[in-house]
């Protein structure tokens, strides 16, 4: 079989890891062959004549684009003279790129490797156990094992990013999404069951798991029986994030593995290419109160208690009528809170009725919030017309029916604790 010849296109910065790339690759046949500008033009050589020469001897370009912020002109002129070198062979370009920032515009119609060890490992699989990139009447080489794929795909991609190694100062799960996810903003079921799955060992531990790749219906198994509803909201959330829309806050909470602590995930980020997504990270966020003790009981007494700390108790000892200065930060801080306590559907009558079985409690909490409204809007009336003696009967008003909103939360609260 004749050799066939791969030329990596790379930056000068990055000849490690285009030296890296041809040691991974040439152990799985005798015959390949490489170009590395870098490494393969001789002193005094006319540099321009060898890489044409090289560019038109050469089965398949290879382009390392690992920084986008870098001048790439260069790489992308390689790529554009190797298609038109030799138009009727129509020879492959390959561009392998960093998954955080996607292939160079001017290339995205040719074919794309992200650099993650499931996609280069693909890549490497289909050079030399397939025809479908050499096209060639044989494989280079049918019988290369997939454990000795992963570990030169590895190689590659510890190269690929430089060696850095990220810490994340929180517990983040990173999803690979499997390929025939579909059109998910119109037929979205949640995340997929057969998602791969990485964490660090720390984050691992949350669910009982030793580090190492697994799937999200393997990594949450122990919660799907129960069919505990933060599973459910964080798929609705995944939906919405599919569909280009913004969901609320995430409330639910789920208990670690060691029973001990409690987290609320919340997803922090999902890539796409084109409308297909291809990545996620959920985060999670570890709370001092579990859903079922907690949830809309647990909101409704925080919401009151921000409101005393940060409203109320900073308003001790300021002269009246309220200074101006004190009144921007309060109205600041009053404003800031509502927004939280809707997002959180605090004061909806659905979460009301669910927390408060005692229908006793329910129409003292209902009138409480009536009152209180009534007299945000006046408080927000006074501010507008700039009477600061009104609002500081207003404020006196609201920290009276605060108090009293928080005593009968914190009763509740104290049932579920002890229930």
């Amino acid at each position: 079989m004749d050799e066939y010849r791969i030329f990596i296109s790379h930056k000068e910065e990055d000849q490690e890891i285009a030296v890296a790339v041809k040691t991974a690759l040439s152990q799985f046949s005798g015959d390949l062959d490489f170009f590395i500008s870098g490494e393969s033009i001789a002193a005094g050589e006319d540099w321009k004549a060898v890489l044409r020469q090289e560019l038109r001897d050469s089965d398949l370009l290879l382009l390392l684009f690992t920084e986008p912020t870098r001048k790439w002109d260069w790489c992308l002129y390689e790529a554009g003279l190797f298609t038109k070198l030799d138009q009727e062979k129509d020879e492959p370009v390959v561009c392998m790129y960093s998954p955080e920032h996607g292939p160079p515009s001017p290339l995205m119609a040719i074919q794309g490797v992200p650099a993650s060890v499931a996609d280069v490992s693909n890549f490497i699989e289909k050079l030399f156990t397939t025809t479908d990139i050499t096209r060639r009447e044989k494989p280079l080489n049918a019988n290369v094992g997939k454990d000795s794929i992963e570990r030169a795909a590895q190689a590659i991609c510890d190269h690929f990013v430089g060696n850095i190694q990220p810490y994340y100062a929180c517990h983040r799960l990173f999803l690979e999404l499997p390929g025939d996810i579909g059109d998910c903003e119109t037929d979205c079921e949640g995340i997929p069951p057969e998602s791969r799955v990485e964490g660090s060992e720390a984050t691992m531990r949350v669910f009982g798991r030793l580090p190492g790749r697994t799937t999200w219906e393997e990594l949450v198994q122990e919660h799907t029986d129960a069919k505990e509803r933060w599973l459910a909201e964080l798929d609705h959330v995944f939906c919405d994030a599919c569909a280009g829309r913004i969901s609320a806050t995430t409330t639910q909470t789920f208990r670690a593995h060691d029973g001990a602590r409690i987290f609320r995930p919340e997803l922090y980020r999902l890539d796409k290419q084109g409308t297909r997504p291809v990545a996620a990270v959920v985060m999670l966020t570890e709370e001092i109160a579990p859903a079922k003790v907690g949830g809309p009981v647990f909101n409704r007494l925080r919401i009151a208690e921000r409101y005393k700390m940060e409203v109320f108790d900073r308003l001790k000892g300021v002269p009246e009528p309220l200074p101006d200065a004190h009144v921007a930060e309060v109205m600041e801080s009053f404003d800031l809170i509502r927004d939280e306590a809707r997002a959180l559907d605090v004061f909806e009558d659905e979460t009301l009725r669910r927390s408060f079985p005692d229908e006793t409690a329910q129409s003292e909490l209902t009138k409480l919030v009536a009152k209180w409204e009534a007299s945000s809007d006046e408080l927000h009336t006074a501010q507008e017309a700039q009477d600061l003696s009104q609002m500081s009967v207003v404020l006196q008003r609201l920290e009276t029916l605060n108090d009293e909103y928080r005593a009968t939360v914190a009763r509740r609260y104290s049932e579920l604790l002890s229930s």
